[in-house]
């Protein structure tokens, strides 16, 4: 979830979870069309922590009709390793036939 720009011009990301989905109508185009959208309700955790050991305070919040702009899909840390990669080394693991029971 985007959070709209600060003093600096930077985006504040967050993590977030769709909760809902709904869609949303309106007649505001000069030539009298409907203008069709989706929203979302979404859920966001905010916790204040010192040095990331002792948490001060933790809050959920339910936030309604935020835009499909407002999401920003970005590349989990667990992703970027060579694992996942097609080239990556692959070694073929050898198991005895003796550990799997008799069928």
């Amino acid at each position: 979830y985007r959070r709209p720009f600060d003093e600096d011009n930077e985006y504040h990301l967050m993590d977030c979870q769709v909760r809902e989905r709904y869609e949303r109508d309106d007649e505001i185009t000069p030539e009298k069309k409907k203008k069709h959208e989706y929203l979302y309700v979404i859920e966001i955790e905010v916790e204040k922590s010192i040095d990331g050991n002792v948490t001060l305070f933790q809050e959920h919040f339910h936030i309604t009709d935020v835009p499909r702009g407002a999401f920003k899909f970005v590349e989990t840390p667990h992703y970027s390793s060579d694992v996942f990669l097609k080239n990556a080394f692959r070694q073929e693991m050898k198991l005895p036939d003796e550990i799997f029971p008799k069928s």
